[in-house]
């Protein structure tokens, strides 16, 4: 899970610029894939919502 918080704080640290969806992938050794799956069922979102909304949702 440790893995996943980093990923998290990595997207709030950009957030105003270029979201590397594979990097992030490569940071929890998954696929892309299986990043974005995953990453939907721990936010209830898909990433490209989580980047997109305001904060204050999140």
């Amino acid at each position: 899970m440790e893995q996943w918080n980093h990923v998290i704080d990595e997207i709030e640290r950009h957030l105003d610029g270029h979201i590397d969806v594979p990097a992030l992938a490569e940071l929890t050794s998954t696929t892309e894939f299986h990043f974005r799956r995953i990453f939907s069922t721990l936010t209830d979102m898909p990433i490209s919502e989580y980047v997109g909304a305001d904060a204050g949702i999140r």
